[in-house]
Order: C-alpha cells, then structure tokens, then sequence
C-alpha cells in the first residue's frame, strides 16, 4: 500500500564514514518524511475507499427498498384485484413487512456485530472507535509493505547500525508513526462521506416511508 515505505534505508548512502550522531540525524530528518509521505498516502487510500464504500452503499441500499416496494406493491395489487380474501391485506402485510425486516436483520448482522464490538470497547465514542479500527488497519498494512520489501544493501545496513537502529525496528517506529497520524485525523478525513452517506440514505428511506404509507391510505380507500 505504501510504496515509500523504508525507502529510507535505500536513501541512506552516504557510505560507512558517516558518524553515529550524523546518521541518526540522517535517519530521523529521513524518517519523518517517509512518515509523512505514508500517512498522506494512507489518507487518500482510506477516503478513495470511503467514497467508494458510500456510492456502493447507496446502491445496494436503493435496490433492496425498490425490492420491497415491489414486494409490498405485489400484495396490495393482490388484494386490489381481490385475490386476497377480503380482510387480510392487514395480516398478510404486516408477515410480509416483518419478514423484510427479518431479512434486513440478517444480512446486517455482521456489520452491526462489528460495531456493538467497537462500541463495548470504546463506548459511545464513535469517532474513537473509527480512529482505532483505522489505525490498527494501517499498522498492518505498513508492516506487511515493508515486509515485501527486498533487504536492506550492505552500505545501508552500515548506516543504521551507525545509528544504533536495526531495519525490523525502524519499520515498526515508522508504521506506528504512521497510524497515530491516521488514528487523529480519520474522522475528519471521513466525516464528510459519513454525512453524505446519512443524507442519502434518510432521503432513500423518507421516500419509502412515503410509498408505504400511501399504500396503507390506498388500501383503505379501496377497501
């Protein structure tokens, strides 16, 4: 994910005369701007995904409601046409509202599981809870980058053992760097998908409310 990842080891050339103080203060200066560079490329990964996350979001949310207008029109057209016996458009659309809201329980499961699992660690604090689903995301994610990245060349070995540093620590300081950034600014990064995606999905769902309520009043003027 992060391309610049332990670039710093590979910029470090400068040959084995370089002193333990110099190198060290080499190595920081070099290793703030590939942490900065990752975050910033961790930033956008994580909004490219949020936006993407909200339009696909928003089209799975419209199918399944125009499948339950469907569903619900389906009924009352069967009790407009009187295939349904007459007085049980009440029971039969009540069954069939309570199975889609069954089946809405189901298929969210695993998200709503996911975040009543955030929530007994962190509490009501939502923005927490992001920070540190992302964060923890990130971390890995940096560790597994610099894990595929080919070893360190003898000069550059030379350079941070002059430092007192070892490439496997250097990773780690850089990835925690890295998500302690990600972890301060994912909420505002992603607040405004969050609210986007709450705008579009109480429009969505005022709009079948609306529907469904002119089938009941339909309902009761034919009946």
């Amino acid at each position: 994910m992060f391309r610049s990842v332990l670039l710093l080891v590979s910029a470090l050339t400068t040959g084995a005369s370089l002193s333990r103080k110099y190198a060290g203060r080499e190595i920081e200066r070099r290793k703030e701007e590939i942490v900065e560079a990752a975050a910033d490329t961790a930033r956008e990964r994580i909004r490219k995904e949020a936006r993407s996350l909200v339009v696909k979001g928003t089209r799975i949310f419209l199918r399944r409601i125009l499948i339950k207008a469907l569903v619900m029109s389906a009924v009352w057209f069967a009790y407009y046409f009187h295939i349904l016996p007459h007085g049980s458009f009440g029971p039969v659309m009540g069954a069939t509202i309570g199975g889609l809201v069954l089946f809405d329980i189901v298929v969210n499961w695993p998200t709503a599981r996911l975040l009543l699992l955030e929530m007994r660690k962190h509490g009501l604090r939502p923005r927490r809870a992001l920070g540190e689903v992302i964060a923890v995301r990130v971390f890995e994610e940096v560790l597994a980058e610099s894990d595929r990245q080919d070893e360190a060349q003898w000069h550059e070995k030379v350079v941070l053992s002059l430092a007192g540093k070892d490439r496997s620590s250097l990773s780690r300081e850089i990835a925690e760097s890295v998500a302690e950034i990600t972890r301060e600014t994912s909420w505002r990064d992603l607040r405004p998908f969050i609210i986007g995606a709450g705008v579009r999905f109480a429009i969505l769902m005022g709009l079948y409310s609306g529907f469904a309520y002119l089938i009941v009043v339909n309902t009761r003027m034919v009946a």
